[in-house]
């Protein structure tokens, strides 16, 4: 694995691309009722580091139909974000 600071300018803009059609496609997802769960794996470090707002989060929540669920995963949440969940899990590593 690479880590996003690691790469070279051009990679990171493809990086950031990848990102923004994820969040359309999941946005698609949500508003077209194609499914009714949609896990969002390691998205909210991707909130943490500045490369999908909170916003644009908040914005798929708004998105969503009231019978899909909206899985978010990640290990930091801002307030904006637990607040708009209908629940919240917190893992922690024991051994």
């Amino acid at each position: 694995d690479v880590c996003y600071d690691e790469l070279t300018e051009e990679k990171k803009q493809e990086a950031v691309i990848n990102m923004q059609n994820g969040l359309k496609f999941s946005k698609k997802v949500l508003t077209t009722k194609e499914a009714d769960l949609l896990i969002l794996d390691e998205v909210l470090g991707l909130v943490e580091q500045g490369l999908v707002s909170v916003e644009e989060i908040m914005d798929l929540f708004d998105s969503r139909w009231e019978s899909t669920d909206l899985i978010l995963t990640g290990r930091w949440a801002d307030e904006r974000l637990l607040a708009a969940a209908d629940h919240v899990s917190r893992i922690e590593k024991v051994k």
